[in-house]
């Protein structure tokens, strides 16, 4: 029996792919710019000063890509070996890219210093843009904004029974039924065998409250008390999105999709 991907996970997978390959493509523009003004630049200094710079940049490089693969394996994520050898081989291209002399002419440096400043400002403001615009997609056809508490809603709090607050603190429930009724409630129906919330954790946000007990004038003050006093807590949702279904042959494999926090305060 064969596996098919409906038209939802592929519609679905291309607005993921398109703004995971938007993000990359900005981050990685910037990134070799940046290394051929380094380049350029330290190839302007004299010869023993270019070999201590050339050990610096490799070291932050390595050191970088580094933590990146150990950040994942930390994070009990199931790419992290394959995170593991893209770094490697992305750190010796940009070592070889950084240690390969490149000969240009005054104008082309301005050139180049001008190209580096672009392409910072692009990896900020695009990765911003494609983060959002992918965000906006998945509140519109994904996820239930409403019920998960992420926009204002016009009944009152005791009326809103239909809200992920709500259904997290119903009493008899145990944790599988619990899920349960959260995914169904905060994804929207098309997606539900595709798209869930496989983890969620909860936090509690305590701080002190501090004031001073009232005195009869013309006496002194007394001293400054404190108490502790629950603030917030704040529900993080980790969705994932399973392209062949959540129970599909080759379930579990998910891609992650988005991490959402929710605050009871601003729920409500």
């Amino acid at each position: 029996m064969k596996t098919k991907i409906n038209q939802k996970s592929m519609s679905l997978f291309t607005a993921l792919c398109l703004d995971w390959c938007l993000r990359k493509a900005f981050l990685w523009f910037a990134i070799i710019m940046v290394t051929i003004f380094l380049n350029v630049f330290i190839n302007t200094m004299p010869i023993n000063q270019v070999t201590v710079f050339l050990y610096i940049f490799q070291g932050v490089y390595l050191g970088l890509f580094t933590l990146r693969a150990v950040f994942k394996y930390k994070s009990g994520s199931d790419w992290w070996v394959f995170t593991s050898l893209v770094s490697i081989m992305e750190m010796f291209g940009l070592c070889i890219l950084l240690m390969k002399p490149i000969q240009v002419t005054e104008a082309e440096v301005i050139y180049i210093l001008e190209l580096s400043v672009i392409s910072l400002i692009l990896y900020v403001v695009g990765s911003k843009l494609s983060s959002s615009l992918f965000k906006c997609y998945l509140f519109k056809n994904v996820i239930d904004v409403d019920y998960i508490g992420l926009k204002k809603s016009t009944e009152t709090n005791l009326d809103n029974e239909h809200s992920l607050i709500h259904d997290i603190e119903l009493p008899g429930y145990d944790t599988n039924a619990q899920m349960t009724m959260v995914n169904n409630n905060a994804i929207k129906p098309e997606y539900r065998a595709i798209v869930e919330i496989t983890n969620m954790e909860c936090e509690k946000v305590i701080a002190p409250r501090y004031y001073r007990e009232g005195t009869a004038p013309g006496k002194p003050q007394e001293n400054i008390k404190h108490t502790f006093e629950m603030k917030d807590s704040l529900y993080h949702l980790h969705f994932n999105f399973h392209p062949f279904g959540i129970n599909g042959r080759f379930s579990p494999s998910y891609l992650p999709l988005i991490d959402l926090t929710v605050s009871e305060n601003k729920a409500k």
